[in-house]
């Protein structure tokens, strides 16, 4: 992933400006905010490192996300791994699959529920959602 976001920077035309690339942190991290939410029935603000993502800080090489229209990020669970597309525009999540007889699609809700409670906290924080 790492070289994937050099690249995207190095050979932005090619690749297009307005995506950012995340790294599989990025979804554990989502994980892990859940919990919190489902300890404590709120979430008044998200966990700590979010805010590095946002600014581009974290991952290596990352961007602002600020002007963006589309995050993408790769999903390991259960020994298999799969993709994400977030186009912010639309609030779609497309999920890319290279064996789709590992998971159901049941179980890939279940998987990105995370994304989607947290997702949704994170780009209006980010103020992506105001600027469309």
């Amino acid at each position: 992933m790492q070289l994937l976001r050099q690249r995207t920077i190095k050979y932005s035309k090619s690749f297009g400006r307005l995506r950012v690339i995340l790294d599989v942190n990025f979804y554990v991290n989502c994980m892990l905010a859940m919990l919190e939410l489902h300890t404590t029935d709120h979430l008044t603000d998200l966990p700590e490192g979010f805010d590095s993502y946002l600014q581009g800080e974290f991952p290596k090489h990352a961007q602002k996300w600020e002007g963006y229209t589309h995050l993408y990020f790769p999903v390991y669970i259960r020994s298999h791994w799969y993709a994400v597309e977030v186009d912010i525009a639309k609030l779609t999540m497309f999920i890319y699959d290279p064996d789709k007889s590992c998971s159901t699609d049941d179980q890939i809700r279940a998987d990105l529920k995370p994304m989607t409670t947290i997702l949704p906290t994170l780009l209006k924080k980010s103020t992506l959602l105001s600027m469309l």
